[in-house]
Order: structure tokens, then C-alpha cells, then sequence
């Protein structure tokens, strides 16, 4: 929730946090449907997530995930 929607979906973003770390070899992705295989491929199409959203995602994770309000 902390990052909002603008960089994809949930699973996008989850995609994208994994092409990101340069220590993921590979990402499996779990597929039930077509548009499952759809999202995974827009996700690594836009590559992963920019600095500025890996750092909102640090200090989420400096907080012990305590988000504010």
C-alpha cells in the first residue's frame, strides 16, 4: 500500500521488487490463469522498481512495517 499504484499491480510490484535485487537469479511466477502470464510479462516489461520506490520500501521496513495513521 505504501507505494500506491503507480508502479503496477500488487503482483506487479512484487515482480518488479525481484528484478530488482541483483542477488534473485530468477523469479517463478504462479500462474491459475492467462491474465496472470499477462500482468507477469507487463511487470517485467517496465524492469524493476525504480530507487526511489526501493527506498520507501526500506524505511517501511526500518518501521517494522508500522505504517502511520
Amino acid at each position: 500500500d505504501v507505494l500506491g499504484g503507480e508502479h503496477g499491480t500488487r503482483a506487479q510490484m512484487a515482480v518488479r521488487f525481484s528484478l530488482a535485487n541483483q542477488d534473485i537469479g530468477a523469479v517463478v511466477v504462479g500462474m491459475a490463469e492467462p491474465a496472470h502470464l499477462e500482468e507477469a510479462v507487463a511487470a517485467a516489461a517496465r524492469g524493476p522498481l525504480p530507487a526511489s520506490a526501493l527506498a520507501e520500501l526500506r524505511a517501511l521496513y526500518g518501521e517494522n512495517f508500522h505504517l502511520a495513521g
